[in-house]
């Protein structure tokens, strides 16, 4: 570390310093390729922000990396503002979070854990509720958002756990743990309004200049994400033989089902609503209304939607008050998710120069795998980068390279290498650093030792890439 006067510098300075050194520094190595002046200068802002995410927070180096692709002249500010914060993406991001948060403060999440895992076709079958216990976490992780359902779902197997009396750092508890935290990140993708769905979808548009189908996405994610879970289930159950057989009679120890609130009730139809209509943009309806809707685009329909939610009231309180959930909202992801469209889009300009030096670098290396060998390759690039960096990350840099591979396989199917990519990048769970859920899922030293996390987590990315890999690519592109 470096002295000073009042002792030695923190971890969190040194790396601001790299980060800022990074940001203002590369555009002066020599350009490589056809990189252009330009490309360098981009590139060195968004390694220096990718930098900043992993090792210091996302909401204040997102912010940082526009002031310095504004001072190394990148752009004009307002150019910055209106391309980051004035667009439909941008709208969309910030009522799609507002409208989570007000998911959780209704308490949705947890209504659909505990119906799901009371079925009655499940007693007596200890890896069949293994499995809606996971589905559960997914759901929830949908409806709720990814860190929600893992402290639910963690909490209610240490209940469950205090009945069924699974021994400390066993494989059943190791088995749980790694599902939880999985099926949770996999629930960001549920839905093509949520966060992580519209940055993937949003990289797709800009730099295809093609509108992502979001009905023919939600055919395509969510049940590859229940074939992605079931795989996980029958891994453990064959492949690491883990005995479950406690769990035959565990039904009988969950806790009651809460009685769902006329509040949730509620809000349960506002989702509903809410989710179809911001559908509508993406339909190719010849019905006027529904032209007359879509002109809105999603984000004009969610903030309508959201003023009108506002606008009425039962029993003399708002369907949502937004000072309840305010406190909820996830700014520094909200200045994540806007800065890395953006920045990501300014990369693959043609006057960057990126495009032309990936596909020039990566010709001899890609050009004898074929269609299925490429999205096969870079689903594992994906599931091992987003172990170490954040997984928003991993999958938006391994999109834009396939995006710019594409002129080299014509035949590629760019909606299904991008839905790929992004389940593969949601496999954060076999290092700390992969997610915000994995490194609290490590902390739960109680339950599981962090060399356990990491040996089976990776054995557990590797299975589920290939069986994810060899059906979604048929799967997916019979859907698109």
């Amino acid at each position: 570390m470096v002295e000073t006067s009042n002792g030695y510098l923190n971890k969190r300075t040194v790396n601001i310093i790299i980060m800022l050194t990074i940001m203002f520094g590369f555009g002066n190595l020599p350009a490589p390729g056809a990189i252009t002046e330009l490309g360098m200068k981009i590139l060195g802002v968004f390694i220096g922000v990718l930098y900043g995410w992993i090792f210091i927070e996302v909401g204040s180096t997102s912010i940082v990396s526009l002031a310095a692709l504004v001072l190394i002249g990148c752009a004009e500010i307002s150019d910055v503002l209106v391309g980051v914060f004035g667009t439909q993406i941008a709208v969309t991001f910030l009522m799609v979070f507002l409208f989570t948060a007000f998911i959780e403060e209704k308490n949705l999440g947890e209504v659909v854990a505990y119906w799901l895992i009371r079925r009655k076709f499940l007693a007596g079958r200890p890896y069949l509720l293994f499995f809606f216990f996971l589905l559960a976490t997914y759901f929830v992780g949908v409806l709720s958002g990814s860190l929600v359902a893992v402290f639910l779902m963690i909490a209610l197997f240490r209940s469950l756990n205090e009945i069924i009396g699974f021994e400390m750092y066993s494989k059943q508890i190791l088995a749980f743990v790694l599902g939880i935290s999985f099926t949770a990140v996999l629930g960001e993708l549920g839905l093509p309004t949520k966060g992580v769905a519209l940055i993937y979808m949003s990289l797709y548009t800009g730099q295809t200049g093609q509108v992502f189908d979001m009905v023919r996405y939600i055919l395509a994610v969510v049940p590859m994400s229940i074939f992605i879970t079931f795989c996980y289930t029958i891994f453990c159950k064959f492949i690491l033989r883990i005995d479950m057989r406690a769990l035959a009679k565990a039904q009988q120890y969950l806790p009651k089902a809460k009685v769902v609130t006329k509040d949730q009730k509620i809000a349960m139809w506002a989702t509903a609503i809410y989710m179809t209509a911001l559908v509508i943009p993406s339909l190719q309806s010849t019905n006027p209304i529904f032209q007359a809707i879509a002109q809105f685009g999603s984000g004009g329909i969610a903030f309508a939607l959201f003023g009108v939610m506002m606008l009425i009231h039962i029993d003399q309180e708002p369907i949502i008050d937004v000072k309840k959930i305010a406190k909820r909202f996830p700014w520094e992801f909200y200045f994540m998710c806007v800065t890395v469209v953006y920045i990501a889009g300014l990369l693959t300009q043609d006057a960057t120069g990126i495009k032309t030096f990936l596909t020039e670098s990566l010709y001899p290396l890609v050009s004898n795998l074929g269609s299925f060998g490429l999205v096969v390759c870079l689903c594992f690039i994906t599931a091992i980068l987003t172990n170490f960096i954040n997984n928003v990350v991993a999958g938006s840099l391994v999109i834009s390279l396939g995006i710019a591979l594409s002129g080299i396989l014509p035949n590629l199917n760019l909606p299904m290498l991008t839905i790929m990519v992004a389940l593969a990048g949601m496999l954060a769970i076999a290092t700390p650093a992969a997610s915000p859920n994995s490194a609290w899922i490590f902390a739960q030293k109680d339950l599981v030792k962090a060399s356990d996390m990491m040996l089976y987590g990776f054995a557990t990315v590797i299975f589920l890439v290939l069986c994810a890999s060899l059906v979604g690519y048929w799967y997916v592109a019979l859907i698109f």
